[in-house]
């Protein structure tokens, strides 16, 4: 499975990085910010897209427009230090298949990206 990292902060990137590694899963790409998120999901069409939401250039709701007007049947995570009710409701509506609140636990991520990428 393909996977593309976009989040602006560079540890959380790694972090993100090793547990793919950890996983098994295949990084293709790693993004800083959600204009370049859009433009690696068209050029190396991961299966699944881990987001951030405040990014520069693009935040990643957004980009997560973009990227489901391209295929709508991606898969896309949201990570993001945003906490809020209404943000979380909003990406979930949007077509987000998952929300993980900063700071995460490697379980989180394993257990949320296996079912992300087990679900049909």
């Amino acid at each position: 499975m393909k996977i593309l990292i976009a989040d602006d902060s560079m540890m959380v990137r790694r972090i993100l990085e090793k547990f793919m590694g950890q996983m098994k899963l295949e990084l293709v790409g790693s993004a800083t910010n959600g204009k370049e998120a859009v433009k690696m999901f068209e050029e190396l069409k991961p299966d699944m897209v881990s987001l951030d939401i405040t990014m520069p250039e693009m935040d990643g709701l957004n980009a997560m427009q973009k990227i489901l007007a391209i295929n709508p049947a991606a898969r896309i995570v949201i990570i993001s230090a945003v906490n809020s009710k209404d943000m979380i409701v909003q990406a979930l509506n949007g077509g987000a298949k998952a929300y993980i609140v900063k700071p995460f636990s490697e379980a989180q991520i394993v257990q949320t990206f296996t079912e992300v990428m087990n679900a049909q």
